[in-house]
Parts: structure tokens; C-alpha cells; sequence
């Protein structure tokens, strides 16, 4: 589906508005854990539709620093959820197989969100984790 229509707009903003009442319900993580996915998903279909525009012309300018804009805007909300993600698994004593898979997912993750922000020290920071992470 395409990812600036209406219908799909309305069904991503539905989808959080039930995550964050999830989130607020969980005992666990998992709910916490979809939220970042959802959340870096919408930053790389951005990030995607902006690298499709070639131009150098004023309006294709203009557009991609639209799409800069809410790509940063996705990832300002997605780090909270995938941080919160990170110091729940963190906490654990042991990770199950599953755990650490989105242990690592979430890892990578911020590595990639900070790495948009230009937030070198963090991104050098997550990923010094996802490769300590292989260890577990």
C-alpha cells in the first residue's frame, strides 16, 4: 500500500493510538517493542520516499526537507520507545532467543535513528552494544 494515502495514514495512527494504551497495560516489553518498530518503519518509509526524488529543482528541494522533517520528527518519538525497550532487556538477568533478537533489533535500530540525527557518539554507542550483544 502506499504509504501517504489516507486510509493508510488513518490505520498508522490508529495502530499507536492502541500501542500506547497496550504500552500502558503491559506487563512486559512487547508492546513497548512494536511501537519502536512501527515508529522506525515510518522513518525509512520516509527516509525511502525521499531518496526516490532525484531533482535539484526548488520544489524538489523543498520536498525533501519536508521529509527530512518528518523523518526526524518519526525518529524524536521512536528513540524514547526503542530506549525504553533497550534498558528492559538490559535489566533481565538472561535473555531468551527471542529477547535477544529484539534486543538487537532495537539496538540496531538506534543506531540507525541517531545515526539520521548525526548523533556519532550514540550511534557508536549502540553499536558497541549489538556487537557485545552477540556475546550473550
Amino acid at each position: 500500500k502506499d504509504p501517504k494515502s489516507p486510509a493508510v495514514i488513518a490505520q498508522n495512527e490508529k495502530l499507536r493510538s492502541v500501542l500506547k494504551i497496550a504500552i500502558a497495560a503491559d506487563k512486559g516489553i512487547d508492546a513497548t517493542v512494536l511501537m519502536a518498530n512501527v515508529m522506525f518503519n515510518s522513518f525509512a518509509d520516509i527516509i525511502n520516499e525521499s531518496i526516490l526524488i532525484k531533482g535539484n529543482k526548488p520544489d524538489d528541494i523543498k520536498k525533501k526537507a519536508d521529509l527530512k522533517a518528518r523523518a526526524n520528527a518519526k525518529v524524536d518519538e521512536g528513540i524514547p520507545y526503542a530506549e525504553n525497550a533497550v534498558k528492559y532487556f538490559e535489566s533481565q538477568p538472561k535473555l531468551k532467543a527471542m529477547e535477544r533478537a529484539n534486543y538487537k533489533i532495537m539496538l540496531d535500530h538506534l543506531s540507525e535513528m541517531y545515526n539520521a540525527k548525526g548523533n556519532k557518539a550514540k550511534v557508536a554507542e549502540y553499536e558497541a552494544k549489538n556487537k557485545a550483544a552477540d556475546k550473550l
